[in-house]
């Protein structure tokens, strides 16, 4: 077992970045083949802007930021909050979870992440916030797999990294748990930039659609975008989507 070979410290920090960032790389990747080589050619016209066909260039763009924010926000940030997992009780080598405890967990984590994630979101609109933070992330208007975590350092830490983070703490869930739900994120962050819509896969056509138009869907899971309305364009080119 991990916990036999590894010290607490190690698994919550060295483990977690390397499972998150594995599981990153190996899925962007395998979409980069996609982008850049159009291979397998099938899945091509699944492309949501395959006018806008990603370049060697972006991705280099790209791979440099991210390699930034994992090694210079990602570590450090866990290094910082290690202490506040402990504090909460972290469970690493007890029993694991039940399947009720788990899916319960999961639940409150993806309702804690879709508030911090969508007001921290609307927030890094505000104009001056904007041009100065959130703006990096916009540069992509045809959103790539790659810029899932293309952005700011400060928008990284806000807006990625504590909402994904805040509803384990508040849980107090166990380490197997956390994990599991840090891949999924990083997965569904990924999905959601990765510019195709492919059947079986949740589809990322929101998200994209925020990279168009900037002032619609700013959340996950959506529910505050249609409680606050701003999901009011997106939804009629959906519409206008189906009629074609």
């Amino acid at each position: 077992m991990l916990c036999d070979n590894f010290s607490e410290k190690t698994m919550f920090i060295w483990i977690s970045f390397a499972l998150t960032t594995s599981v990153y790389w190996i899925y962007v990747l395998l979409l980069g083949v996609l982008d850049l080589y159009q291979f397998p050619a099938m899945f091509w016209k699944y492309k949501v802007q395959p006018e806008k066909k990603p370049t060697t260039e972006w991705y280099y763009k790209a791979a440099r930021n991210v390699l930034s924010n994992q090694f210079l926000v990602n570590i450090p940030f866990a290094m910082a909050i290690y202490p506040l997992f402990r504090m909460r009780g972290l469970e690493i080598a007890t029993k694991p979870p039940t399947f009720v405890e788990f899916i319960a967990d999961l639940m409150v984590f993806s309702v804690v992440e879709e508030f911090g994630f969508y007001y921290g979101h609307r927030l890094l609109h505000y104009p001056k916030l904007y041009k100065y933070i959130h703006k990096k992330h916009h540069e992509f208007t045809a959103p790539i797999g790659i810029a899932a975590i293309y952005a700011h350092p400060v928008e990284h830490l806000l807006s990625n990294m504590i909402p994904l983070l805040a509803g384990p703490l508040i849980m107090n869930s166990h380490m197997i748990t956390v994990w599991i739900w840090l891949v999924l994120g990083i997965m569904n962050a990924v999905n959601s930039h990765c510019g195709f819509a492919l059947p079986g896969m949740p589809s990322p056509l929101a998200h994209d659609f925020h990279h168009q138009q900037f002032n619609n869907n700013f959340g996950v899971l959506g529910f505050l975008d249609f409680w606050h309305g701003t999901n009011k364009n997106y939804l009629k080119y959906m519409n206008e989507r189906k009629q074609e």
